[in-house]
């Protein structure tokens, strides 16, 4: 929760500074307009071309480490998925009622581990929309 509310006071400072910036550019460029007679704006559509191909730059960097990020959490999901699997099978090396309880207990420590950041009461719902898609009253006979 601290960390989401310093990301949005980040955001709220970075949209204000912005803002203050144009508004310190649009002053600063009327009053350069006014001391050279309106003459001198020749350059201007190079320079936005600059601004813009450096914005895109910048959003296509920020979207490529969001995926980067993204798939690095799924393959550390999937490892983990693959060792509690792992271990699970292991444990029926120990045979009879031992074999049981630990598998019984590593189910129990298991169940509680998120699956990609999806909350447990998510998944209840994923699974009764799954299990009953439809419903009963709306299926035509």
């Amino acid at each position: 929760m601290t960390f989401m509310l310093f990301a949005v006071a980040i955001a709220a400072l970075f949209f204000v500074g912005s803002l203050i910036a144009l508004r310190l550019g649009q002053h600063l460029g009327l009053r350069h307009r006014k001391r050279s007679g309106g003459e001198g704006i020749g350059g201007l559509a190079t320079v936005e071309g600059a601004i813009f191909g450096l914005m895109g730059l910048l959003l296509a960097f920020t979207i490529s480490g969001a995926l980067q990020r993204f798939d690095d959490r799924r393959q550390l999901v999937l490892q983990e998925a693959t060792a509690a699997t792992t271990a699970y099978d292991r444990l029926s090396l120990f045979g009879g009622d031992e074999a049981r309880r630990l598998q019984s207990s590593l189910k129990k420590a298991t169940a509680g581990m998120p699956l990609l950041g999806i909350d447990s009461s998510d998944c209840l719902i994923f699974s009764a929309k799954v299990a009953r898609p439809f419903p009963p009253e709306r299926i035509r006979k």
